[in-house]
């Protein structure tokens, strides 16, 4: 079963459960989602927990002043300061995310038992999320509960202080299932029966994110082959699918991408990834499912060879630059891989020594529109 996921503009309608993460910038916005999720926890019997830096009298306080709380006991929502509501690594205020996990498992079981349907929790990070130190060991908390929450009846609306927590508020965001509009632009989280779900467009723009997600919940997975369901994630470069190689080389380790997006399926087609290969999803019928001829796969890499060398000789750029070229061309145009190199070889045909760079940049402008006009 595909787990729902997404971008929203609200906290409201996430039922019965949806965990999300949501970046704010004044309380304001904050509280306004905060009341949003408590409502609709409520209205299903959750029991509702929220979660905040300041006294058990001070969060009252805030529950107080939400106008869209006015219709609600109020007293019948827990409050917990944020040092209570994690278990902390001896002596210091960096979040233990095992234990941590293991205490939020026996608040699900105790709401079960006290004859709530699940467990709903309103958490303002920021205080837990700010130094180096202790974005590491969140980053693996939220990893690790959201792994329960795929199984068992709970969710949580994690909130961070863009203000306090700045760029790094991305790390923690992007380990949710849904995001505000203003969040991270993929998402990794967990999927059953998968190793975890890549979902939304990971791109130059969100590689280091990426790259520091990846690294962090990479020992949380296993040391078996890594399975990644794929079939949310709308865009991903070649850089990106490096990254993922790269690790999986590190680890010693196999990974399964599971997709049928065409942008990972052309660049399949056409690049070799030591440990990484890609399968179609489990609803996907196998005859439907094409790979390249080994030859055909022989002669594209030949071909693009080729015009790599030619766009180094006549740009003076490196071998990753040439080749981010005719990446950044096929995207343009919608268009595989090595049929760009190969039209692009065609335009180039003749005498290597006349392969200047105007030549060059007038054969790329040629195809370019050949192909925006096929």
């Amino acid at each position: 079963m595909i787990r729902q996921h997404g971008v929203v503009a609200s906290a409201a309608g996430l039922v019965p459960f949806g965990h999300l993460g949501w970046g704010y910038s004044e309380q304001a916005q904050f509280r306004a989602r905060a009341a949003e999720y408590i409502v609709d926890g409520r209205l299903q019997n959750q029991w509702v927990e929220y979660v905040g830096a300041g006294s058990r009298d001070d969060l009252r306080s805030e529950l107080a002043a939400m106008p869209a709380l006015s219709e609600i006991d109020i007293d019948g929502i827990g409050v917990t300061p944020v040092e209570e509501f994690y278990t902390f690594r001896p002596g210091t205020d960096v979040v233990d995310p095992e234990a941590s996990v293991a205490q939020r498992v026996e608040a699900v079981e105790k709401a079960l038992a006290d004859g709530y349907s699940g467990f709903r929790a309103v958490v303002d990070c920021t205080a837990v999320a700010r130094r180096p130190d202790q974005l590491d060991a969140f980053a693996c908390f939220e990893f690790l509960i959201d792994q329960k929450m795929a199984v068992l009846p709970v969710s949580a609306l994690c909130a961070y202080d863009t203000g306090q927590v700045r760029n790094d508020a991305a790390e923690l965001m992007c380990l949710h299932p849904y995001v505000g509009p203003h969040g991270p632009s993929f998402r990794l989280y967990a999927a059953p029966g998968c190793g975890f779900a890549l979902a939304g467009e990971i791109d130059v723009a969100s590689e280091s994110v990426f790259a520091t997600t990846l690294h962090r919940t990479w020992p949380l997975t296993g040391d078996d082959t890594l399975v990644i369901d794929a079939q949310g994630l709308e865009f991903i470069s070649h850089r990106q699918l490096d990254i993922l190689d790269r690790c999986a080389r590190s680890g010693n380790r196999d990974v399964v991408l599971r997709t049928d997006q065409p942008a990972a399926i052309r660049l399949f087609g056409v690049l070799d990834f030591a440990r990484v290969r890609l399968e179609p999803p489990a609803d996907v019928d196998g005859d439907g499912w094409s790979q390249p001829r080994h030859d055909q796969h022989v002669e594209s890499r030949a071909t693009i060879e080729q015009v790599k060398g030619a766009l180094m000789h006549g740009f003076g750029v490196t071998a990753q630059e040439a080749f981010d070229m005719l990446v950044t061309l096929s995207q343009d145009t919608n268009t595989k891989l090595r049929d760009v190199a190969g039209q692009l070889l065609d335009q180039l045909a003749g005498p290597a020594s006349g392969r200047t760079r105007r030549g060059i940049r007038d054969a790329i402008t040629t195809v370019r529109n050949r192909l925006r006009h096929d």
